[in-house]
């Protein structure tokens, strides 16, 4: 997370939208779901939308389902939001 946010969500949202339906990119994308910055968690769900529909189903999601079920419980209502847009419920 050494780039500026704004760097990472351009990175990410490009991925999303070259990689549309290529479910092997969502491994790469997992990491942006924990990212500190609220705009890169929000892109980040985006694309693994994008790159595989399924992606919350297959077994590298849980990792990142556990990191947003934690965030369910912050003190920021933006965090909170964000997981539960990670999560999709």
């Amino acid at each position: 997370e050494k780039e500026h946010p704004v760097c990472r969500q351009a990175a990410i949202d490009a991925l999303g939208k070259i990689g549309a339906g290529d479910a092997s990119l969502a491994a790469a994308l997992l990491p942006g779901v924990s990212d500190t910055a609220p705009e890169v968690r929000f892109k980040t769900g985006q694309a693994l939308d994008q790159v595989d529909p399924e992606w919350r189903a297959r077994p590298g999601a849980k990792k990142a389902a556990d990191a947003a079920i934690k965030k369910l419980t912050d003190p920021s209502a933006r965090v909170r939001y964000d997981a539960v847009g990670t999560l999709d419920v």
